[in-house]
């Protein structure tokens, strides 16, 4: 079965302005105080310069995730000489747990110098690593109270030639799933930046079983990024691979086992021949999310990019480039996430056909119809001093498994190209109902906020913010909690 949905973009007709402005009518009209204070819900769970329980001062809060009943994993930092990392879970009544901190048992050969990549599951178990990458890395797990070196490199590599860590995910359980690296591998900074390929593996499971996944396809010289694992919290694993000839792109993971979902050159009537697909996200009922690039032309290159639905046996064109928008065309499309709806969020940007860069679109798509949450370039009200005001920037967006959709905004104005920023905001869309969840210039208990940035959602709607108070260098973490 194949559905393509073509024609329910919105387009920039003045009722998809009207309906976006309504929508944003909320966060663009209201206030009236300079200083305007914090719902009373919001939460400041920690701040830079707490000083916790087993005496580690926060220097700075480096990153935090959260769980569904409200459970925070976060890594705090403080200066040397040597710099050290500490990792904490903080329960729902603020009860703060080190997980491995300077007054842990350090394995010998690694240290806390450099600490990252935290994740949480929906039920609380945690991983991140610690080390420089390649051969100095290690991944941990946190689950049921203990604390578990999943992979290291030597002195005794676990699993066995483990090198760096790649692509991975956790889910409820304990359940976690990696590619690393193996020997040979190759460092290339020649493009300015690291590039680092190795031969890869895949494995998967608990921290006392972990097991290999074989897959069909040659991982012997790959980047560590190149194997895309997603994993839903009930732990569906799903793997993207980079592929030549017919190989397989993309593959569910059931009993230890691969099997293919989608492969390059297959053809998906009505809409072309797959060349390479990325899998994006995956929700409870297991419909998956993938962007997928097509020939559409037979001649081999890819002229088609579409986000598809892949969901009870079936296949749906979500999104595609080339579609007119309004005076512009769709340039690029990405799947950004799916709810326990089936609803997928996803990013278009818009331009003059011909551009390879424009202005973004915020999306969902719900059983065949698309709506427009909100675009960069949209008009905003005026600011204090009279000036009309737009969104410069729809970014850092996440989707709640209820629904809720969550963005940031940057609000501002242009004048003589140059860009002039007002203001950042946390958006909250829910159905057709769009709110303000924290501006920029709001005072909380701590001081005022003059940066604000989303750290998680969970899948009730409840929010985690990083935000700086006082100046961007102080930082405080906020819970906004879903009422």
């Amino acid at each position: 079965m194949l559905r393509s949905v073509l024609h329910h973009t919105i387009l920039r007709t003045a009722k998809g302005l009207a309906i976006a402005a309504c929508v944003l009518a909320i966060a663009a009209c209201g206030g009236g105080s300079d200083t305007p204070s914090a719902p009373s819900t919001t939460q400041v769970l920690l701040s830079d310069g707490d000083t916790l329980a087993d005496g580690f001062k926060i220097d700075t809060i480096e990153s935090a995730n959260l769980a569904n009943d409200r459970t925070v994993a976060f890594i705090a930092s403080r200066p040397g000489p040597p710099t050290e990392n500490a990792a904490y879970v903080r329960d729902p009544g603020g009860n703060i747990t080190g997980i491995l901190t300077p007054s842990s048992p350090i394995p010998p050969g690694l240290s806390l110098e450099t600490m990252r990549n935290l994740a949480i599951s929906e039920s609380g178990d945690v991983t991140f690593e610690i080390g420089s990458q390649l051969d100095d890395d290690a991944l941990f797990l946190y689950s049921g109270g203990q604390l578990h070196l999943v992979a290291r490199t030597e002195p005794g590599s676990t699993p066995p030639g483990f090198r760096v860590v790649g692509e991975r995910r956790i889910a409820n359980g304990g359940q976690v799933a990696f590619s690393y690296g193996v020997s040979p591998c190759n460092v290339d900074t020649s493009g300015g930046d690291e590039r680092i390929t190795c031969a890869l593996r895949v494995v998967g499971g608990t921290a006392d079983s972990i097991q290999e996944i074989s897959v069909p396809n040659d991982l012997a010289s790959e980047t560590t990024s190149a194997v895309t694992v997603i994993m839903h919290d009930n732990g569906q694993l799903v793997l993207g691979l980079p592929a030549s000839g017919s190989g397989s792109l993309v593959g569910t993971v059931v009993n230890g086992q691969y099997q293919s979902v989608l492969s390059r050159r297959q053809v998906l009537p009505g809409l072309g021949t797959v060349l390479s697909a990325t899998p994006r996200a995956i929700n409870a009922s297991g419909a998956l999310v993938v962007d997928a690039r097509l020939d559409t032309d037979g001649d081999g290159q890819v002229d088609k990019t579409h986000v598809l639905l892949l969901a009870n046996g079936g296949v749906t064109s979500v999104a595609e480039t080339g579609v007119p928008a309004g005076t512009k065309v769709i340039l690029t499309v990405r799947g950004n996430g799916i709810d326990d709806r089936g609803r997928v969020l996803l990013t278009a940007t818009f331009g003059d056909p011909g551009e390879t860069t424009g202005s973004q679109s915020l999306r969902l798509w719900d059983a065949g119809t698309t709506r427009e949450i909100a675009f960069e370039g949209q008009p905003f009200g005026q600011d204090d001093q009279g000036n009309d005001t737009k969104i410069l920037d729809v970014e850092q967006v996440r989707i709640a498994g209820n629904g809720d959709v969550i963005f940031r905004g940057t609000i501002g104005f242009l004048e003589d190209n140059t860009r002039h920023v007002t203001e950042s905001r946390i958006f909250r869309q829910t159905d057709d109902v769009g709110s303000t969840l924290l501006t920029t210039g709001t005072k909380v208990s701590t001081g005022t906020i003059v940066e604000i940035n989303i750290a998680d959602v969970n899948d009730n709607g409840d929010v985690l913010v990083i935000a700086g108070v006082n100046r961007r260098a102080d930082r405080g973490l906020l819970l906004l909690p879903r009422l």
